[in-house]
């Protein structure tokens, strides 16, 4: 019964840190599609008001990659894979 507790745990935690790396990924891409047309009309006035979403977002990269590095260390503590989230998320039980 504690397994299948700390199974699912695992599996909320990665899901939740695949989860925000991917909408992190979804703004980055927007924010560099806006970029560059700003870019192209050469709006420098634009391109300056993006630096405070350009904070946001990369604040956001670093709390995913700061999260990842915490569970890979939490999984070696346990003696599961630390690799690499994908070689954890491969061995966590019930995953095939």
């Amino acid at each position: 019964m504690q397994e299948l507790k700390q199974e699912e745990a695992w599996e909320s935690e990665l899901a939740e840190l695949l989860n925000e790396l991917s909408s992190a990924h979804g703004d980055l891409l927007e924010l560099l599609s806006t970029k560059r047309d700003l870019l192209a009309a050469a709006d420098l006035p634009g391109m300056e008001a993006m630096a405070p979403r350009e904070a946001e977002v990369v604040e956001r990269l670093e709390r995913c990659l700061e999260r990842r590095a915490e569970l890979l260390e939490q999984a070696d503590a346990q003696g599961l894979p630390s690799h690499s989230i994908r070689v954890l998320a491969a061995a966590l039980p019930g995953d095939s």
